[in-house]
C-alpha cells in the first residue's frame, strides 16, 4: 500500500575466526541502497552489530525493503533472540 513507513533493524553477530574489522549495515529498498550505516565491533567478546533507523519513507506498492549486514574480513553467525537481532517496520501514514 501506498504510504509513509519506518523502519528498524538490529544485527548481533558472533564472529567466528577472531575479531572483525568492521561491520556495514544495509538496507535497500528495492535493489538500491537508501540506508547504510557502520556498526561496532567488541574484539574482547569476538562480536559485532549495531542498529540503523530509515526514519520516514515514502514507498509506493509493491516496493520492497530488506537488511544486509557485511562483516569485514571475517565470518560469524547470527545471535538469534528478539532483543539482539530483528527487522521491523510500520505504516505511519
Amino acid at each position: 500500500e501506498d504510504g509513509v513507513y519506518e523502519f528498524s533493524a538490529s544485527i548481533k553477530i558472533n564472529v567466528t575466526t577472531g575479531p572483525a574489522s568492521g561491520c556495514i549495515l544495509t538496507l535497500k529498498k528495492d535493489t538500491a541502497v537508501f540506508k547504510e550505516s557502520h556498526g561496532g565491533i567488541d574484539s574482547l567478546n569476538d562480536t559485532a552489530g549495531g542498529t540503523i533507523y530509515t526514519g520516514p519513507v515514502e514507498l509506493e506498492e509493491g516496493d520492497e525493503i530488506s537488511f544486509y549486514v557485511t562483516l569485514i574480513n571475517k565470518n560469524g553467525t547470527i545471535q538469534t533472540g528478539a532483543s539482539e537481532t530483528y527487522f521491523s517496520g510500520r505504516q505511519i501514514s
